[in-house]
C-alpha cells in the first residue's frame, strides 16, 4: 500500500495488524478504555480529521453510493445522470431515495422533466435547496454544470 507521504507499508504489516486488532464496524471500548472503531482505531482522543482522509473516506462513500444507484438507475440514464443521483443516494442514503417513488418511476420512464419536477416536490428540496436544485437540473438536461 502507497501512502500520500510516498512511504511503504508492508503488505505483511498490514495483514498483521488486521488479524491482532480484528476488525469492529461499531464502535466499542478497548481494553485501554478509548472508544475504537475499525481495526483498533482511537476515535475518542482523535482530533479530527486531515482533509486528506476526509477526502479518502469520501471516495470510498461514493463509490458505494454510485453501486447503490445501479440498483434502481435505467442502465442507459448517462453518466451526468448517473452522478447526480449518486449525490443525492450520498445525501440522503438509499432508505430515503427509494421513498421518492414517483421521481423513480419517471426515471424508469426516462422522463428527465418528471423526475427532476418529482425531485424538487420533496421535504429534502426545502431542506436544502440548493443541491436539489443542481440534482433537478442534471435530470432535465443530462449536463452538468459546475
Amino acid at each position: 500500500m502507497i501512502l500520500a507521504t510516498n512511504q511503504r507499508v508492508s503488505d505483511q504489516l498490514i495483514d498483521y495488524i488486521k488479524q491482532a486488532e480484528g476488525f469492529r464496524s461499531l464502535a466499542y471500548e478497548c481494553p485501554a478504555g478509548k472508544l475504537t472503531v475499525g481495526y483498533g482505531k482511537n476515535i475518542e482522543d482523535l482530533p479530527g480529521l486531515t482533509e486528506e482522509q476526509a477526502s479518502v473516506i469520501l471516495q470510498m462513500d461514493l463509490v458505494i453510493a454510485a453501486k447503490e444507484v445501479d440498483t434502481f438507475a435505467p442502465k442507459d440514464i448517462g453518466p451526468n445522470r448517473r452522478a447526480a443521483l449518486t449525490a443525492m443516494v450520498f445525501q440522503l442514503g438509499m432508505p430515503a431515495v427509494k421513498k421518492f417513488k414517483k421521481m423513480l418511476a419517471a426515471l424508469e420512464q426516462g422522463n428527465w422533466l418528471e423526475a427532476a419536477d418529482q425531485a424538487m416536490d420533496s421535504k429534502w428540496a426545502r431542506q436544502t435547496p440548493s443541491r436539489a436544485k443542481w440534482v433537478a437540473e442534471i435530470l432535465k438536461t443530462g449536463e452538468m454544470n459546475g
